[in-house]
């Protein structure tokens, strides 16, 4: 009879172990979720700014090879735009999430088209580390 008590409340417990995490894998994202992948992203353009500000100045100065830029800047580039991506597809919950996504992402594509140019010429970084100091403003 013991046995019998044991193996239906773990298997119970194991309904309910694998209920919770289904409902937790497919909740739709709250506002928070909604912020959390936004500060994200815009703090890995931020980072990949001024990475290529630095790499560009660089670059300038006989510090780094051109050739090394380019693939630095283009692999960033990349990255970037896949993250963008990202972002993009996730539907806002709210009319607050709504604007910060109206609002930020104009930035975001403008930071991946910036990485883009100067992955073409790595000596033109101008105005990087402006467009990164507006994202996290």
């Amino acid at each position: 009879m013991r046995p019998r008590i044991m193996a239906a409340t773990l298997t119970g417990l194991l309904v309910v172990l694998c209920g919770l995490l289904g409902y937790c894998s497919v909740r739709p994202p709250d506002y928070h979720d909604f912020r959390v992948a936004a500060e994200t992203t815009a703090q890995a353009a931020h980072d990949a700014l001024l990475t290529a500000d630095l790499t560009g100045g660089a670059v300038r100065e006989g510090r780094a090879p051109k050739p090394f830029a380019t693939v630095l800047l283009d692999d960033s580039a990349k990255s970037l735009a896949s993250s963008v991506a990202d972002f993009a597809e996730l539907p806002p919950p709210d009319e607050a999430a709504t604007a910060l996504r109206d609002r930020l992402l104009p930035l975001l594509t403008a930071a991946v088209a910036k990485l883009q140019d100067a992955a073409a010429d790595p000596e033109r970084t101008g105005g990087l580390r402006d467009l990164a100091e507006r994202l996290t403003s």
